[in-house]
């Protein structure tokens, strides 16, 4: 399947409103902990996508990445899903992942950040929706399971393998 994108070219983000804002730091102290720091955009296509940055706790042994502002505009939710069109996006990575300014200008230990980022804007840019919201990089080949035998396959496999949100970046493909 291929979307077509809406907009020819840079649409400036509107900005997240304070109250939504506000709901979501809330969230993130709530059921993932303190924030450590936040990885700001200055200027945005569509909308404005910032990166909280929960380190790691004795619970939750990993560093948790949350999007703020993909909410700021709703998704195209078909009728009758009854999911919310407003959502964030979370990734976890091991808690030694580096996540300094050089680390995140190296293809090698940027591009969690970089691909958070973009499947964030991916249902604005093109007029369609997201319902798994734990991001998982998948392997060619779990892609093609996916389009060749749908959502659930894909789903029942990285089940039988016990993936999580947690990014293991040595996890061998499962199909």
């Amino acid at each position: 399947m291929r979307h077509e994108p809406r907009y020819d070219g840079f649409v400036a983000a509107a900005g997240q409103r304070q109250e939504v804002a506000e709901a979501i730091d809330r969230h993130i102290a709530t059921h993932f902990g303190p924030v450590a720091f936040v990885l700001h955009e200055i200027a945005s296509h569509l909308v404005g996508v910032h990166v909280y940055v929960v380190g790691p706790s004795a619970e939750r042994p990993y560093q948790t990445l949350v999007t703020s502002g993909m909410s700021e505009r709703p998704m195209t939710v078909p009728d009758g899903h009854g999911i919310s069109p407003y959502a964030e996006l979370m990734l976890c990575l091991p808690a030694d992942w580096p996540l300094t300014q050089a680390a995140l200008h190296d293809e090698r230990t940027g591009w969690p950040v970089r691909v958070l980022k973009q499947v964030a804007r991916l249902p604005h840019e093109y007029g369609t929706w997201i319902t798994l919201l734990a991001l998982i990089p998948l392997h060619p080949a779990e892609v093609m399971l996916k389009v060749s035998q749908g959502t659930d396959a894909l789903i029942a496999a990285l089940d039988r393998g016990g993936v999580s949100e947690l990014l293991d970046p040595t996890r061998p493909s499962l199909v």
